[in-house]
């Protein structure tokens, strides 16, 4: 053989696999060389009809024949094609135009020296390394970190906000502390080495081949079908936390001894096989010193629950909702699936303490995309819990402009989730990844720097808060996205977390106060009085224009129904010692659908004089 049928028999062999890949041998000339060498195939049909001699003999086009080879490319596409091709166009580039403008912002960074900042054109990550030990931010890098907190189509991670890692978050010393105290939010996974494509077999009712027995295949953590949530004592979680470790560090289980938990003595678990994840642990109440310490230490205070970026701020810290931080604890392989933080009416802000958490998370988007999205991500499984996104399900969210960010978070790294994204993270092992999987080549990364072990242990402080906003644009969109969210989770009947119509009430209460108060100053890296009063100004007319509506209603009514009657003062603002309202509580939710009651309610009087208890409804 000479080097060129050398060369043509490669060719060739790349084809058939193209084939098996596609499903088809129609490679695009300007794709690769792949295309370029079919291009010179079919110019050489010509010379071979018309038998002249040339490089394509009777055997090369009976091999390519076999193949289906198209020798004349059809250049003409039907309307369906045309249109399709036509959106996947339109598609593209828009999402070119969103991450042009990414790339504008961020060209715009600081350079103070003090942080070092960096975007992932891939994963959609704006990485923020912050240098040296300062007991503050620099004010220009702080400045830019709440700017980038209102784009929705990145992912913000700042490294370097806590800068010593706290000795009351470590397992022994939690242990001790909160001995014999039981958490009922534990999620308990059952393990078992299985493809993915045998997940999607199972859960498609096709049949599943069975998975070989190889140390290198993924472990799916999949959540118990008889109880996901259980109730354990937190310090027998712990004692299970290092058998687990144990049980992991041996390479052949022989004789894997079963484990009781205190709560549930009758049932036998094997660290090997079944996994649990502790869950929303209120560090506030069950780690009080961890919590404080955490406040004290954490540099960007501002984004914490009331803190100065935060809606919350102008609220009773005695009306606010507990918002965190809490603690969760994981091994590796349980996860949470895709979700909206309180329903979509809160950001949130995630401390990675120990461990790697593969993340992904969407931008933010409508209900109707966010169940598209899913449809996406999940198309296997109507419960959309089972699997974890593969390389397909991730190109077509991008395709549909989605701006999937998918990337791993490390120890000492913060991420900001903006209010209305959904996210799903999951804890990170040493074992290999399916080829499909969309984080199998961030997982080998970490594998190969020897960054991770099998038995890293993941815990994430995670706490709640309402991000204002830093321009008058970008307070209106946040603000917007809060109320939009809480009304829907309202007509669903579930109760958001956040309190978007006191929030807003109370601040153009202060901010109003402050602006006619010229002695008042409100200097740093907040927006000025006037720009936060014209941002909530479109939010607080639509909540009082509804509310008035609702007071002439009750007015009409109140005339021919004698059980109603409009108090222009309501109990809320009389003599406490009187009322059973607190008019600075938390407690200010319609019984019935869960409405945020900010400003005006119905009151029972019967309830507070018979039973001297309240029941408010809208």
């Amino acid at each position: 053989q000479t080097h060129y049928d050398v060369t043509w028999h490669g060719r060739l062999d790349e084809l058939k696999e193209y084939k098996e890949m596609h499903g088809h041998v129609n490679v695009p000339r300007n794709s690769s060389k792949l295309g370029e060498w079919c291009y010179f195939q079919r110019k050489q049909i010509r010379a071979y009809n018309n038998n002249e001699s040339g490089p394509l003999t009777k055997e090369r086009k009976e091999n390519l024949d076999a193949l289906g080879f198209e020798w004349i490319r059809k250049r003409k596409r039907s309307d369906a094609d045309a249109a399709e091709m036509s959106t996947k166009t339109s598609r593209s580039s828009e999402d070119q135009g969103r991450l042009l403008k990414s790339l504008a912002f961020v060209r715009t960074a600081p350079n103070t020296g003090h942080c070092e900042w960096t975007f992932d054109r891939e994963t959609r990550v704006l990485l923020a390394k912050c240098i040296g030990k300062r007991d503050l931010l620099c004010e220009e890098d702080e400045s830019f970190m709440m700017r980038a907190m209102e784009r929705t189509d990145i992912a913000l991670v700042i490294e370097g906000l806590l800068r010593n890692k706290s000795p009351l978050l470590d397992l022994q010393y939690i242990a001790k502390r909160v001995k014999g105290n039981i958490h009922h939010r534990c999620l308990h996974f059952t393990v078992a080495p299985k493809k993915q494509e045998s997940f999607v077999a199972e859960y498609a009712s096709k049949v599943a081949e069975p998975a070989e027995n190889s140390s290198h295949q993924q472990r799916f953590a999949v959540p118990s079908e008889k109880a996901v949530n259980r109730s354990i004592e937190i310090s027998d979680y712990i004692d299970y936390i290092d058998k687990y470790k144990n049980a992991m560090s041996q390479e052949h289980l022989v004789e894997e001894k079963a484990f009781q938990f205190s709560t549930m003595p009758r049932k036998e678990f094997y660290p090997s096989v079944d996994q649990f994840f502790l869950v929303d642990i209120d560090l506030q109440k069950i780690l009080p010193e961890a919590c404080s310490d955490f406040r004290d230490h954490f540099l960007l205070k501002k984004c914490l629950p009331g803190g100065d970026a935060c809606m919350m701020k102008s609220v009773s810290s005695h009306g606010q909702p507990p918002m965190g931080p809490i603690l969760h604890i994981g091994t590796p392989g349980s996860s949470i699936h895709f979700h909206r933080d309180g329903e979509g009416t809160v950001d949130s802000g995630h401390f990675c303490v120990d461990g790697f958490i593969e993340v992904v998370m969407l931008g933010r988007m409508t209900e109707e995309k966010n169940q598209q999205a899913l449809q996406h991500l999940y198309p296997h499984h109507k419960s959309k819990k089972l699997l974890w996104p593969d390389y397909e399900s991730i190109r077509k969210c991008k395709d549909m402009n989605h701006d999937p960010c998918v990337f791993v978070l490390k120890p000492g790294q913060f991420l900001h989730v903006n209010k209305g994204r959904m996210y799903a993270f999951r804890s990170a092992s040493s074992a290999s990844l399916d080829a499909n999987d969309c984080h199998k080549d961030l997982r080998n990364e970490l594998i190969e720097n020897k960054m991770i072990t099998n038995d890293s242990i993941c815990k994430i402080l995670a706490w709640d808060w309402m991000n204002l906003g830093t321009t008058e644009e970008g307070i209106q969109r946040e603000i917007s996205e809060t109320l939009t969210n809480a009304r829907l989770a309202q007509k669903n009947e579930v109760q958001p977390l956040a309190i978007p119509e006191r929030c807003i009430i109370a601040m153009a209460y202060h901010h109003l106060a402050c602006y006619e108060a010229t002695t008042c100053w409100y200097g740093g890296l907040l927006p000025s009085h006037l720009i936060v009063l014209k941002g909530i100004y479109p939010g607080l007319k639509d909540i009082i224009e509804c509310q008035i509506n609702d007071i002439n209603e009750k007015i009409k009514s109140s005339k021919t129904d004698t059980d109603v009657e409009v108090l222009p003062l309501p109990d809320a603002k009389k003599d406490p010692d009187r009322a059973t309202i607190d008019p600075f509580g938390n407690d200010f939710n319609c019984k019935l659908c869960k409405k945020e009651l900010s400003n005006t309610y119905m009151h029972c009087e019967g309830c507070e004089i018979l039973l001297q208890k309240d029941f408010n409804i809208c």
